[in-house]
């Protein structure tokens, strides 16, 4: 259950860490730190202060589901105060508009979850602990819920406001069908990288000024204490007592016998739960007073002690996998002053804090560990120059009216039979060339235009546009119609969000104090 609903919580958020990105306006339920009083602030919209409480709290909220590097970034903190930003000017603009969410309203949406409901009915308890779980309060999760409606009756208010003519849809279509025939040689990187010559020098001359990529990681080994629901409904039993009552509690539609073995997983499973949020404050609190060992804390929850492999920054395997944790072994407060970090919430259900066992600092890896990977990367790179070279001749020569066909056979280079291509249906065509296919202009009097385009690894692609037929959009289909309708609808409407969402910050007075962040 704790799983479920840590998976569809954040949908009702709208996902977290790719909210920050694609829709930087959902830190609803950080308003209560708006409202507690004075503080400094991190920005001002119209002189209107945004707290620097409010920016920890909503940072907070994303930095353990980020690696440490990319949360620390000068980039995501702006990224976060220009989501508080929007949250401010969002609100306050659907507030003068006139936008409103009745409690009642709120509440019924929240009873119809069904990850809050026990036997088909709304459980305010569970509804309670399972927030707590995640972290949020009541009010937060409301608020929350609150401000992702308000917005979305003035994203639907703006969506619906969008329409297509019939000749924009024709329009669309006949992009979609345009038909282009295509041709290309492919210039393969792989052959030109075993025929490159390295030497000593250039390998040693890289080594000594790129020392700084062949260092073996930063890495540590931790022994950790984890408190985990699962590993407590293992050791309950549930009584017969127990297991009537919550038979007769469901209803008893279905007899007691029957359901006896769900009931069992039931009862235990909610009794683990209520004993695990039970011993997480003292798991809390014993890791905080005894901050030299975790014994007392393992003892005080019934848990052992377990150590991990050896893990980089990055993360590792079993318990390292998790972000938080890696993030709490390299903090300061474990690394450096060698003390119990705080419990971590790795997953739902599941707690462990950690401490340092043994430390292995970034160290450069000597030249023979390293010399066969810098020889391959540099036959790599000068297959990709030489590549490169012959795309520009090969380029140089179709300008001069040579074939491709031509002049890719005098290099040795194979050209596959012309291919029918839309933006739709690659027909076995390298996307990536198909893309650049679309991108040229039309063939001029009969004559192919010509493109080339990097293909990473594989090579570079020189290619020929022969032909392009645009499709008659009369005659598509009705399917094809409604699917160059929708996305125009939707492009639109995205575009109509956008242009609203910047026209305020526009309008608005806007101060960021970057030394805040």
């Amino acid at each position: 259950m704790l799983a479920e609903i840590h998976d569809k919580v954040k949908g009702i958020f709208a996902t977290i860490v790719l909210l920050m990105i694609a829709v930087p306006f959902v830190l609803w339920g950080v308003n209560s730190y708006f409202e507690a009083g004075p503080s400094l602030s991190v920005a001002k919209v119209d002189g209107e202060p945004i707290p620097q409480r409010a920016y920890r709290a909503a940072f907070e909220q994303f930095r353990g589901r980020l690696d440490p590097k990319t949360a620390e970034s000068p980039q995501f903190k702006r990224l976060v105060v220009d989501g508080l930003i929007e949250q401010t000017l969002l609100l306050r603009a659907a507030g003068a508009q006139g936008y409103r969410v009745g409690d009642q309203h709120l509440g019924q949406v929240i009873r119809q979850l069904p990850y809050f409901q026990r036997d088909g009915r709304f459980d305010p308890p569970l509804y309670e602990s399972l927030l707590r779980r995640e972290g949020i309060g009541v009010q937060e999760f409301e608020q929350r819920l609150h401000g992702e409606f308000i917005t979305g009756q003035v994203q639907r208010g703006l969506s619906g406001s969008g329409f297509v003519t019939e000749a924009d849809v024709q329009a669309l279509v006949r992009l979609l069908r345009q038909e282009r025939e295509i041709a290309h040689a492919l210039i393969r990187i792989e052959p030109l990288a075993a025929r490159a010559v390295v030497s000593t020098a250039e390998i040693e001359q890289h080594y000594a000024a790129h020392g700084d990529r062949y260092q073996s990681p930063e890495q540590v080994r931790v022994e950790y204490v984890r408190l985990a629901v699962e590993e407590i409904a293992r050791q309950v039993v549930p009584s017969e007592a127990e297991l009537r009552k919550a038979h007769a509690d469901e209803g008893a539609k279905v007899a007691f016998d029957k359901r006896r073995v769900e009931l069992v997983k039931e009862v235990r499973r909610r009794k683990a739960e209520e004993r695990f949020f039970e011993l997480a404050e003292r798991f809390q609190t014993l890791a905080y007073e005894h901050p030299d060992s975790l014994v007392s804390a393992a003892e005080a929850v019934g848990a052992t002690m377990q150590k991990s492999d050896w893990f980089t920054r990055t993360g590792g395997d079993s318990i390292a996998a998790s972000p938080r944790l890696v993030e709490a072994a390299f903090s300061q407060e474990v690394l450096n002053q060698r003390r119990n970090s705080d419990p971590i919430e790795i997953k739902p259900g599941e707690l462990v804090a950690v401490r340092l066992l043994e430390h292995r600092p970034a160290a450069r890896r000597p030249l023979a560990e390293v010399r066969a990977q810098i020889e391959r990367l540099l036959r790599q790179q000068q297959a990709e120059v030489e590549a490169r070279k012959q795309a520009d001749e090969l380029m140089q020569q179709l300008r001069t009216g040579v074939t491709l066909s031509a002049a890719a056979s005098k290099r040795g280079l194979s050209v596959p039979a012309v291919k029918a291509v839309t933006r739709e249906q690659a027909s076995g065509v390298d996307p990536r060339i198909v893309e650049a296919a679309f991108r040229l202009p039309r063939p001029d009097a009969g004559k192919p235009a010509h493109g080339s385009v990097a293909l990473g690894s594989q090579g570079i692609a020189v290619f020929a546009l022969v032909r392009v037929t645009d499709a008659d959009a009369r005659k598509a289909d009705a399917a094809s119609a409604e699917k160059a309708r929708r996305l125009l609808l939707q492009h639109r409407a995205s575009d109509y969000y956008a242009m609203y969402r910047a026209g305020l910050r526009q309008q608005a007075d806007i101060k960021v104090f970057a030394d805040r962040l």
